[in-house]
Order: structure tokens, then C-alpha cells, then sequence
């Protein structure tokens, strides 16, 4: 082998190392938020799920791993009923630090009870966002091939964590670590994922916008093991805060609530 095909090897495998060591999993399962990219990731508070309350539009269940997308044609991969094609114009705006947003809610619905232990968890794996004027894409391959990509969590770029989340590795892919029993069970969504509105500027008229996800491939107590993860749009004009906002607002709370008791204090006195 030449001298100069030596090195180039070297500097391809120096070079996978470097890719294979900056993916990494967001781990949400002790709450908080972070990021990939321009694509953030925020624990939800128990935000309702009931009928009527959020519009879903991607549902998939499989045990072990599970994957699909949004379609009006059919239910491909592991799919369920009710999953419909969504136009990018139906999304409203919410207000995310200043940036006008789209906004996503992912409802898992996973085992209970912790036995065997950790099956309330689930890895979210792959998460990609395409558009096309086409509502009735049948499969994978065809999305890919010929939708337009939007965003992609494996080469959006690093993970970003604002505690207590955190951003764990080595993986050799990016991903969500999400826990069920944080929140109250079926019908309590679990995660916000949200993106910059100006990723989609372009692609209001005539286009749809597809979502497609996968679970559970991280192993290791984070398989699907139950029922029904959904996908759905929320347009409360109301932004999630991020978790150093909660504290910041508590200790609002907590000055006002002492200035009102020496205010009725020095009162009571007079």
C-alpha cells in the first residue's frame, strides 16, 4: 500500500471518529430542554392530550422499535389509524425566545410499573421533516427520494442541554432519551419539539409537511413496549418557557409575595 493511500485512510478514519464521537443522545428523562441544531426540545408539563385538545396527525406502535410518517396514503411502516397528511399553511406561530416557531407535540404511551425496570423509557432516534406538494407519498424510500428536507436531528448538529437534561454519548446517531412516568400516563404529552417558521417561508401554498420518527432502537430499556406515540400540532400562542426561565419566574413570584407581606405589615402597624 502506498505511502499516500496510507495516509488518506488515516485521515477517513480520523475523520469517521470525529462524526461518530459528536453524535449523541438528549437525555430528557430527568426533564429540562436542549437542542440540534435549530430544532429544540423541551419536556412538556403534562400538556392534555384528550380528544379535542391537540390535532394529531402521526400515530405508530410496534413493540421493540417502531417507525413511520404522516401519509393520506394508508398507514405505511407502523403506522395506526388516524395518521393524516398535514398542510405546512395549518400550522400556526408560537413564540420561542423571540423566534417565531412551529410546534410539535409527541405523546409516548409506554409500559408502566417499572418491571422489568426502565420499560416506562423510550428513545427517540430518528426524526426528520420534509414538504412536498404531494399528500399521498406511500413510502419511505419515495419520502426520501423525493420530498425536500427540512430538518434532519442527525445532521442538524450538536446537542445542546439546559440542565437537568443532558447530552449523553457515545452514539452512533443523534437522539431524545423520554421517560412516561414523568407525567400522568396516556393523555399527558411528553415532549415539544419546535422549529424556526422561517424553515418553511417557501413552502406555505400547496405544500404538506411530513414527520417522520422512530423509536426505540437505543436498546438498552429504551424499546417501544405499549401503546400508541403520537405526533401533533400545538398553536398556543403561549411559548413553552425554557427550564432557567421557571426559575427566573419563581424568584419573581417569590419577591413579589415577600413585598406584599411587608406591605401589610407596615400597614397593620399604622
Amino acid at each position: 500500500m502506498s505511502t499516500v493511500l496510507t495516509k488518506l485512510l488515516g485521515v477517513a478514519v480520523l475523520a469517521f471518529s470525529i462524526q461518530s464521537a459528536s453524535a449523541s443522545y438528549l437525555d430528557l428523562t430527568q426533564k429540562g430542554s436542549g437542542s440540534f441544531g435549530q430544532g429544540t426540545f423541551v419536556w412538556a408539563d403534562s400538556q392534555s392530550t384528550g380528544t379535542g385538545v391537540i390535532d394529531s396527525f402521526l400515530r405508530i406502535q410496534a413493540n421493540g422499535t417502531e417507525s413511520g410518517f404522516n401519509t393520506n396514503a394508508g398507514t405505511p411502516l407502523d403506522d395506526k389509524a388516524g395518521t393524516k397528511s398535514i398542510l405546512v399553511s395549518s400550522f400556526g406561530q408560537v413564540n420561542l425566545n423571540g423566534v417565531p416557531s412551529i410546534r410539535f407535540l409527541l405523546d409516548i404511551n409506554e409500559a408502566g410499573g417499572n418491571n422489568p425496570p426502565n420499560q416506562e423509557r423510550l428513545s427517540l432516534d430518528n426524526l426528520q421533516v420534509y414538504v412536498s406538494t404531494n399528500p399521498n407519498i406511500a413510502t419511505l424510500a419515495d419520502l426520501q427520494s423525493s420530498a425536500t428536507l427540512r430538518y434532519d436531528i442527525d445532521t442538524a448538529g450538536a446537542c445542546s442541554s439546559v440542565s437537568p437534561a443532558s447530552c449523553t454519548a457515545p452514539a452512533t446517531s443523534n437522539g431524545v432519551n423520554l421517560d412516561f412516568s414523568l407525567n400522568s400516563g396516556s393523555g399527558s404529552g411528553d415532549m415539544y419539539f419546535y422549529l424556526p417558521a422561517s424553515l418553511f417561508t417557501a413552502y406555505q401554498s400547496g405544500y404538506y409537511l411530513y414527520l417522520y420518527s422512530s423509536f426505540g432502537a437505543l436498546g438498552g430499556g429504551f424499546e417501544s413496549s405499549d401503546g400508541i406515540e403520537e405526533w401533533a400540532r400545538v398553536d398556543s400562542p403561549t411559548a413553552v418557557p425554557e427550564p432557567t426561565t421557571y426559575a427566573f419566574v419563581l424568584s419573581l413570584l417569590s419577591s413579589g409575595v415577600v413585598l406584599y407581606k411587608r406591605r401589610n405589615a407596615t400597614a397593620s402597624k399604622n
